[in-house]
């Protein structure tokens, strides 16, 4: 079994694999048929489309098969939603800001 890495160690994850992450995380243990109707509601896009990120998402590790006797796959996130939060608001910091969270601060005040 491959070794599970740090949230910080994953490939960033993109607007759409974004989203889409978001209705995970809203949902939980889902099957894929649940995605992507949780999804739908939110944005038009087709199913396959829909299962084509799901594949992306966890091929970079942020979600997770689940074993089960149904048919189709079950997911569920392995990162969670602070996590990828947190990552992006150190990013942000980083590139805006020079690194300071003080900075930061100000900023977002002002």
């Amino acid at each position: 079994m491959a070794k599970k890495k740090k949230p910080e160690d994953l490939k960033e994850l993109s607007d759409l694999e974004l989203a889409v992450m978001d209705v995970v995380w809203e949902l939980g243990e889902s099957t894929s048929a649940e995605l992507v109707e949780g999804f739908q509601a939110r944005r038009p896009l087709a199913a396959t489309t829909v299962r084509t990120v799901l594949a992306s998402i966890e091929k970079k590790g942020y979600l997770e098969r689940v074993p089960t006797v149904e048919r189709g796959l079950r997911y569920r996130p392995r990162v969670g939603r602070e996590a990828v939060a947190g990552r992006s608001l150190r990013k942000l910091v980083s590139s805006l800001f020079g690194g300071s969270p003080r900075e930061a601060r100000l900023g977002a005040v002002s």
